[in-house]
C-alpha cells in the first residue's frame, strides 16, 4: 500500500512540473473540421504555461476525436452554459495547434 501511494504521489508531483494551472470561467470553445478544439479561459493560464504558446495565454486545447477529448468538450459547454470555474491542468506540450497547450486533466469547480 505504501508503494502505491509513493507512486501515485510522485506521479502527481511529475505531472505538476512544467505545466500551467488555471482555475477560470469559460469565455469560448472553438471546435475545427479537424476534430481539434480549444477552450478560451477568462483569465490566463498560471504556474509555468507551455514554452511554446504564442499570443494564446488563456486557451487549452484538446483532441475531440478521443473519447478523453469529447469528455473535455462536454466538460467545457457545461461550465460555459452554467457560469461554473473550471480547475485544469495542461500538458506542457502544444501538439494540434503547435501554438495552445495541450489539455492534461481538469474539473468543474463548485465554488
Amino acid at each position: 500500500m505504501r508503494i502505491l501511494l509513493g507512486l501515485l504521489f510522485a506521479a502527481c508531483i511529475s505531472s505538476a512540473y512544467g505545466a500551467s494551472e488555471i482555475v477560470s470561467t469559460v469565455d469560448t470553445v472553438r471546435v475545427d473540421n479537424n476534430g481539434w478544439a480549444f477552450i478560451r479561459f477568462t483569465s490566463p493560464l498560471g504556474m509555468e504555461p507551455a514554452s511554446c504558446i504564442q499570443d494564446h495565454p488563456n486557451h487549452l486545447s484538446f483532441d475531440t476525436k478521443t473519447d478523453a477529448g469529447k469528455a473535455i468538450l462536454s466538460l467545457a459547454l457545461t461550465a460555459h452554459s452554467t457560469g461554473k470555474r473550471i480547475f485544469a491542468r495542461g500538458t506542457d506540450t502544444c501538439e494540434g495547434y503547435g501554438v495552445i497547450e495541450n489539455w492534461n486533466f481538469g474539473w468543474i469547480t463548485n465554488d
